[in-house]
């Protein structure tokens, strides 16, 4: 018999049970390992980590290939970033995801379009001069195929994605923590669109590729200020907020304000990130940004860079998450970041308003960010899939590939950039595999590798000058447009990097090819590609020309993907539709290594903790990896397979 006080022990056992009960299986909780953490380095090469790795430079990725495997990784056709990046989260080709190159085309306009997104811009009523934006408009994802982490999410899985490339905006996925990455906009709706304040009556004030130079006129007292364009007004001109400046000669030094904030800088300085509120002429609509701001010198002349007006994480104005609580606690934890989808500024150094020093100095920024926020998912972060990306191999090594392969005096110059890179990145990789769990599997990959971008073909000018292109006489060109081109006469003309469309009858807008001539003029232009020579040279600049499948996105896909050989890539100004006088040029700009090429030529890496399969690997298989690796069943519309013996799977 169990008297009242005995059944009162009875009860405190079993409630001091519970609680024992209840914290075992909440410290289990927060000490259970992750199952995959993904390590995703933009641009690493595969030949030239081989030789870091040989010659001891890079020990912690020398360290995980002796512990795991470390292999080639095939990239897409062609090995362009949306392009593998969309096959790597979906396991599908182009056929299925869409997604062909950086920009696709409309076939009614061809007026060429990001190939990722389509945004769409709010109605507006006028009243008078004022546009009352009403709505907020609409971004969409392009990419058809899902991400391999809504699989995961469905079956229980939790995921954490980090600056994931080609996935702006990031679909809602119950389960799955996404922060988009290259392919998101800044808050002008551009890629990356810089501003440079100076007083400098040398420099032409107005619109670079890239970005615009304004003039600013200082007072005696040195104060002077510019507003910056307002997205929320884009046709008003530059009617956002004020950046006043005021310099102090004697001390070397500038005081930037904007509203309350406050930045003192010296010449050399980057500031923080400075918030900013745009309101709008209007006062109707309100939105949140942020930049960055260095100083150049402040005497004789002021010389002032501002970065693109980046998406505050703190406040958004652009769905850039597909979790609000995630990036809430992100910014909270690291501060603000860079969310502009390619933030290191390559374009105002290719403008020559950043200096090569200035340049590597903001990627440096772009780098020490990721880096911390890597440091706080290792910390903070419970998810059982960890993606973690890193752009900075790839946007310095475009720039400073010339270090490697370029002049004497370049080589000289920048050839510690690309080693140094690595050597950080390595240890980067040294702080995670400590942070891990023996049981956590741990893989180091990039989409593409890189080489040398030594010269320019310029496709549509082939095209013009074999007859297969004919411009209208005496009309410019215009870039993005198609006025030169006269549509009556024109078989075939190409977008893009990598892209050859005919102008075919029911699909082209005022087409003449007929689509029972199709493949054989696709034929014949493709072996006239690849018949093409380079009279310095001598060799073949065109190393395959492949005929896309038949696929779920007939509108986008191109009739030839022109694949070229290594130092060879189309020019941005035939990406863009200009047709010029020279077929081949040599390439002087400062962006001097690329991956546009075939992939044969700029395989990327993948790197595991645990072994692969010994034969070949593409980026098509990563998903069906993962799946795999949950105990998930790869469907069978996937392109790739596993990279795990079968004996190695769980």
């Amino acid at each position: 018999m169990i008297t009242r006080c005995g059944w009162g022990r009875v009860v405190v056992a079993l409630w001091c049970l519970g609680l024992l009960l209840m914290a075992g299986c909440r410290s289990a909780e927060e000490a259970r390992p992750r199952k995959l953490v993904i390590l995703a380095v933009d641009g690493v090469d595969h030949g030239y980590l081989t030789e870091l790795i040989a010659a001891g430079r890079t020990p912690h990725l020398a360290a995980l290939a002796e512990r795991g495997s470390f292999k080639a990784l095939g990239s897409s056709e062609p090995p362009q970033s949306p392009v593998a990046w969309s096959d790597f989260l979906t396991g599908h080709h182009s056929d299925a995801h869409g997604i062909y190159d950086f920009v696709h085309r409309d076939p009614g306009t061809r007026t060429p379009y990001l190939s990722t997104a389509r945004s769409s811009p709010p109605r507006t009523w006028s009243i008078g001069r004022w546009k009352i934006p009403v709505g907020s408009g609409s971004v969409e994802l392009l990419r058809s195929e899902p991400a391999f982490w809504e699989t995961l999410a469905r079956a229980g899985h939790t995921s954490t994605v980090y600056k994931i490339p080609a996935n702006y905006p990031p679909p809602a996925s119950p389960g799955a923590r996404v922060l988009a990455g290259m392919g998101t906009p800044d808050l002008l709706g551009t890629y990356g669109t810089f501003f440079v304040l100076t007083s400098d009556p040398s420099i032409t004030p107005g619109p670079r590729s890239g970005g615009t130079v304004y003039r600013i006129e200082l007072d005696p007292q040195g104060r002077g200020e510019v507003r910056l364009p307002d997205p929320t007004d884009p046709e008003q001109g530059p009617t956002g907020p004020r950046l006043a400046l005021r310099v102090d000669p004697s001390h070397d030094q500038v005081l930037v304000e904007a509203e309350a904030e406050r930045r003192l800088l010296r010449p050399g300085e980057w500031s923080s990130w400075l918030p900013l509120r745009f309101t709008g002429a209007s006062g109707m609509a309100s939105m949140s940004g942020m930049v960055r701001v260095y100083v150049r010198q402040v005497r004789p002349h002021l010389y002032v860079y501002v970065s693109p007006i980046n998406i505050d994480p703190r406040a958004p104005a652009q769905p850039i998450a597909s979790d609000d609580e995630y990036l809430s606690a992100l910014a909270s934890g690291v501060g603000r970041f860079y969310t502009q989808g390619m933030p290191e500024d390559t374009k105002a150094l290719e403008a020559g308003l950043l200096t090569d020093e200035e340049f590597l100095a903001q990627a440096q920024l772009v780098l020490d960010e990721d880096a911390e926020a890597l440091r706080w998912h290792l910390k903070h972060d419970r998810s059982d899939f960890l993606f973690f990306y890193l752009s900075s191999i790839d946007q310095v090594g475009h720039m400073f590939w010339r270090g490697l392969e370029g002049s004497a005096a370049d080589r000289a110059a920048w050839g510690h950039v690309m080693p140094d890179l690595y050597v950080r990145i390595d240890k980067l990789v040294g702080e995670v595999a400590a942070a891990l769990d023996p049981d956590t599997t741990f893989v180091v990959m990039s989409d593409h590798g890189f080489t040398a971008w030594k010269w320019a073909f310029h496709l549509n000018t082939w095209l013009a000058q074999r007859g297969y292109l004919v411009q209208r006489p005496g009309v410019p060109y215009r870039a993005g447009h198609w006025y030169h081109i006269d549509w009556s006469r024109t078989r075939a003309y190409a977008v893009g990097i990598n892209q050859l469309f005919l102008n075919l009858k029911g699909r082209e807008a005022t087409g003449i090819v007929d689509p029972a001539d199709r493949d054989e003029l696709a034929t014949e232009i493709g072996q006239a590609l690849l018949d093409e020579v380079d009279p310095v040279t001598g060799q073949a600049p065109i190393s395959r020309v492949v005929a896309p499948a038949v696929g779920r996105h007939p509108g986008r896909r191109p009739d030839l993907l022109v694949l070229y050989a290594d130092g060879y890539r189309n020019s941005d100004s035939s990406a863009m539709g200009a047709v010029g006088s020279a077929v081949i040029t040599e390439n002087r700009k400062k962006w001097s290594g690329d991956h546009c090429m075939d992939p044969q030529v700029v395989p990327g890496v993948l790197l595991s903790s645990r072994p692969t399969r010994s034969d070949a690997a593409s980026l098509v298989d990563l998903a069906p990896s993962v799946l795999e690796l949950f105990g998930l069943p790869v469907p069978d519309s996937m392109a790739g397979r596993s990279v795990w013996p079968s004996a190695a799977a769980p």
